[in-house]
């Protein structure tokens, strides 16, 4: 996912320089390359990806006693809806708050923020084949950040310990940001904008996976990730 959103602002830059051509405008280009493609992988998808198994079983060999707070799968998968009461269930366990209001917080933030850098940038005065460009850095730089933290995790074996301080570190990135915006010049500010780009999601990984394997069913699973 972060891979895409790093490479989409390059496509976009380079789709910008066909302006003009077959009558089109740069935006045009956009929409039309990138939604045809969306196209394409839909029906793929559609053709080709298998609806649902069941729920595979466990080996009785592997150890899972390490990851920190595992429950078991118990129930089998409802066979082409959600039931009401699973998803009235999954809603109020109180246990999955902390989760459902953490990734809102952040992505009150990340999602807006993510969305208009490149109009960000133009404001600050670079073209708009640069300004895509320089968006990408940040979602770049996200993927190492993203495997530091998944790396720390596993090492340590602290999920919430983990989250708590990915979300902290983006929390000083975004005070930074708003005491400095006003007293450094167009590539400080690019700086600080990529800087809170790249930090934003590096909890997230391992906050999805960690509310994924304490789902008791796949129904669980599935309304938590939504």
């Amino acid at each position: 996912m972060f891979g895409g959103t790093a490479i989409s602002p390059l496509l976009g830059a380079a789709l910008l320089k066909l302006d003009g051509k077959c009558g089109l405008f740069g935006w045009q280009w956009i929409f039309l390359v990138e939604g045809l493609f969306s196209i394409v992988v839909s029906i793929f998808l559609f053709c080709f990806l298998p609806e649902h198994k069941d729920v595979p079983v466990m080996s009785n060999q592997v150890n899972i006693s390490h990851f920190e707070g595992i429950r078991p799968m118990k129930e089998p998968l409802a066979q082409g809806h959600l039931p009401l009461r699973s998803l009235w269930n999954t809603l109020t366990d109180i246990r999955k708050w902390p989760h459902f209001i953490a990734t809102g917080c952040v992505f009150a933030t990340w999602s807006p923020l993510t969305t208009y850098t490149p109009s960000i940038f133009m404001e600050l005065g670079f073209a708009r084949s640069k300004a895509n460009a320089f968006s990408a850095i940040g979602s770049l730089l996200t993927l190492p950040v993203i495997l530091l933290f998944a790396w720390i995790s596993d090492k340590l074996n602290k999920r919430g310990l983990t989250v708590m301080v990915a979300i902290f570190v983006y929390l000083i990135a975004l005070v930074i940001l708003r005491t400095m915006m006003h007293r450094v010049d167009k590539w400080g500010k690019l700086g600080l904008w990529t800087t809170v780009n790249a930090l934003a999601v590096g909890y997230h990984p391992i906050h999805n996976s960690w509310i994924q394997i304490n789902c008791q069913s796949p129904e669980e699973r599935n309304i938590s990730v939504a």
